[in-house]
């Protein structure tokens, strides 16, 4: 009797240790999830500032300013977060099964990528190209 008392000790030890690396963990992302949003939030602010208040109105966009400055920039941004947040979206497709959520989940963090890589590394190159245009 005390052997099965010790074990059903031992076992709820076990349960609530991981329940607190489980609480860790949704704690720390929550943290990441609010310092994320911020930058976004930045991120928003400067383009839309910089679309009404500093970029200059050029003419001539061709294939060549799709791929460079927009296609270019926004895969590569993409990439950069995946790697970035890599342990999180292991955790994310392991623990979630069905292939209907599966995919809605691709999609919506390929978009949800897709807008801060524009966001972020896209600005950056179509703040380059304005100001090696408006040089030349």
């Amino acid at each position: 009797m005390l052997v099965a008392i010790f074990d059903r000790l031992k076992l709820l030890d076990v349960k609530s240790k991981k329940l607190s690396e489980k609480r860790k963990f949704i704690s720390t992302e929550n943290r990441l999830e609010k310092k994320h949003s911020r930058i976004l939030i930045g991120l928003m602010i400067f383009g839309i500032g910089y679309y009404y208040f500093i970029e200059p109105r050029t003419i001539g966009h061709d294939i060549k300013y799709s791929i460079y400055i927009f296609g270019l920039p926004t895969i590569i941004g993409i990439v950069s977060l995946a790697i970035y947040r890599r342990q999180f979206l292991v955790n994310r497709f392991s623990t979630n099964k069905g292939f209907v959520l599966w995919t809605f989940m691709i999609l919506f963090y390929l978009l949800q990528g897709f807008i801060f890589s524009y966001l972020s590394i896209g600005q950056v190159a179509k703040i380059g190209w304005d100001i090696l245009n408006e040089k030349s």
